[in-house]
């Protein structure tokens, strides 16, 4: 795990504060490069064994490499690019060996969490790539024709020549929920993220950003029976896992209790062998009792931990193990941009106490919903609005029977001739939450925030590879990841996230239309091929009813007074947008919000030293 940054042009002054300004975590290795043409900074957290054997910037021939990376397939490289499979080099070396031997097209080859930058000194040109997903992070501006960027948006907001300038628009829909940003849009104008799955090439001044992975687009052809379906899928689903072990220290796993954390931590364990230590933690009901209403599934965790004789590293978690400084300096400290979850921010309730532990990577379900073990099922009102009646009655007849499908079957047709009203639906549901962010009415009409993209994109899909493909295009997926990943750095810790794995989500999309014809959800193919690892009180259940952080509003309540007294402690440059009577009314949730945005508009008015 790492952080870069770097420029175009030679001044060391400015790249020693760029540096400095991304050193909110505790790296075990920090170097620099500079010539006459790009200066490059790199901050290293050794989490993987291989780490420490090649340092960074990475000099091979004629390309500099600075990169925060996992790359998974190495032994397949290996065997691509004739290299000894025994070979102790960190990941960084393949990644320049690729860049060597395919140029641009190194990407193709790739697999894993990367955002790289390399410069070819001989072509004059700098070359970067973040991974398919976008579980690394990698932003770039350019000032007077110079080319700038940084894996965290600090470490650009740290050039004495950048100016930064708000993206009202970005900033307004992120308040009322509707997120109707692009992939590469930031809270500042000026400032993009490269979008994940895309590659960029800067040379003498000319910008070039290309797609080289989209998902839906190289789905492998799978025609095979259900044995077979579930074989293969298990390989896979444990090739992630294993994949995502490899690190220098501890190694731990978010375990809610529900399919997806549990599952990837059962797998962690097979692999690993029962009895090694592996630290569990999970957010466990509010203390306060008046919150306590979503039940219990601290009782999985504990079968899990019992099952595979771990129970001494299991640590649970509430509001009174999280103390506000910690939240507080994550808001002010560690997040450029809003998150799109509070989950992230939450996992400071335990991280300290994992990095005391000696956890350097963690392990977390995310992703399973949007398609490893996705809920989607009928797609009715969908295939209602396309007409198809044909796969609506389908659908309902494998869910409901005879019987009971005639009655829906007439209800979703005539909900299907309006289409409009479905769409007014949407749009009033997202208008109440619009109303209810304290934004001004004129705000809203002038945003036209009065519908949400996002839900109605959803909406349309009508089967489960369309939807996988909505999903993974939806921008929080990502941002959720990715955001994990940033708190995760503050505390020496990497996120990893094996349900995201891009050859797991390709077979997953592969098999989708075969799912579909069986009765069941995708879910119940995910719960078969990890059947013999889960606790039977994960099997027992078809879903958990308890969500991933049960005490988040007892953290609100908690902290209450303080989170609004940061909130107003921040100048803001956005008053002119609110409803004062509204915002004095604002909750915590939004709160939270508007601090990171207060914060960032204090950033672009002060230097940042």
């Amino acid at each position: 795990m790492s952080s870069i940054a770097g420029f175009t042009g030679n001044d060391a002054d400015v790249l020693v504060l760029m540096q400095n300004k991304l050193r909110h975590w505790q790296p075990d290795r920090e170097e620099q490069y500079q010539d006459e043409d790009v200066s490059l900074a790199f901050l290293e957290l050794f989490n993987t064994s291989e780490s420490k054997y090649t340092g960074q910037p990475f000099e091979y021939e004629n390309i500099v490499v600075v990169a925060d990376c996992r790359i998974d397939n190495r032994e397949e490289l290996s065997k691509k690019m004739d290299l000894s499979p025994r070979l102790e080099v960190a990941d960084v070396f393949f990644i320049a060996f690729a860049y060597k031997r395919w140029g641009a097209d190194c990407v193709k080859h790739l697999y894993g969490d990367f955002a790289f930058v390399i410069w070819d000194k001989n072509r004059k040109i700098l070359f970067a790539a973040r991974d398919h997903i976008g579980i690394k992070t990698l932003y770039h501006t350019t000032i007077n024709g110079q080319f700038i960027f940084a894996s965290e948006i600090k470490g650009i907001l740290a050039h004495p020549g950048f100016k930064g300038e708000i993206d009202d628009r970005y900033v307004v829909s992120s308040i009322s929920g509707v997120h109707e940003s692009s992939a590469s849009s930031t809270p500042f104008a000026n400032i993009q993220m490269l979008p994940p799955g895309h590659s960029l090439q800067w040379n003498s001044g000319n910008l070039k950003i290309s797609r080289y992975w989209e998902f839906g687009k190289n789905v492998p052809s799978v025609a095979c029976g259900e044995d077979e379906y579930l074989h293969r899928f298990r390989e896979l689903l444990f090739e992630s896992v294993k994949c995502r072990l490899r690190s220098s220290q501890g190694i731990g796993a978010e375990v809610s209790g529900g399919l997806d954390s549990t599952s990837i931590a059962a797998v962690a364990m097979e692999i690993l062998g029962k009895g090694t230590p592996f630290h569990s933690f999970c957010f466990g009901k509010p203390q306060n009792n008046s919150f306590d209403v979503y039940g219990d599934d601290t009782h999985v965790v504990r079968e899990f931990c019992n099952k595979y004789d771990v129970p001494g590293y299991l640590q649970i978690v509430n509001e009174a193990d999280y103390p506000w400084p910690i939240a507080e300096d994550i808001l002010l400290n560690v997040y450029d941009e809003e998150d799109t979850t509070e989950v992230p921010l939450i996992t400071g309730a335990f991280l300290p106490a994992a990095r005391s532990a000696g956890v350097r990577v963690m392990l977390s379900g995310h992703g399973g919903d949007h398609v490893a073990s996705n809920l989607a099922r009928g797609f009715y009102m969908q295939n209602a609005i396309a007409k198809n009646y044909s796969r609506l009655w389908r659908n309902l007849y494998r869910e409901f029977g005879p019987w009971r499908s005639i009655p829906r079957f007439a209800y979703y047709i005539v909900r299907g001739f309006n289409v409009t009203a479905i769409t007014k639906e949407v749009a009033k549901k997202t208008l109440q939450g619009t109303q209810n962010s304290g934004l001004q009415r004129s705000v809203i009409e002038q945003y036209n925030l009065h519908t949400n993209p996002a839900a109605v994109d959803l909406l349309s899909a009508s089967s489960l590879a369309d939807k996988y493909i909505r999903n993974i295009r939806f921008i929080a997926t990502a941002k959720r990841a990715f955001t994990h990943d940033l708190v995760g750095k503050h505390f020496n810790i990497e996120y990893r996230f094996p349900l995201l794995d891009v050859r797991l989500m390709e077979f997953t999309m592969a098999i989708a239309p075969y799912v579909e014809k069986k009765p069941g959800s995708q879910r119940e193919f995910y719960r078969l091929a990890v059947k013999d690892y889960i606790p039977q009180a994960v099997w027992d259940n078809r879903k958990s009813t308890v969500p991933t952080t049960p005490f988040i509003k007892a953290f609100y309540k908690r902290n209450e007074f303080s989170i609004r007294k940061l909130r107003e402690s921040l100048e803001s440059g956005f008053t002119q947008y609110f409803d004062e009577n509204k915002l004095s009314r604002t909750g915590s949730r939004l709160n939270l919000k508007l601090i990171v945005f207060n914060n960032i508009y204090n950033k672009i008015k002060q230097p940042q030293v």
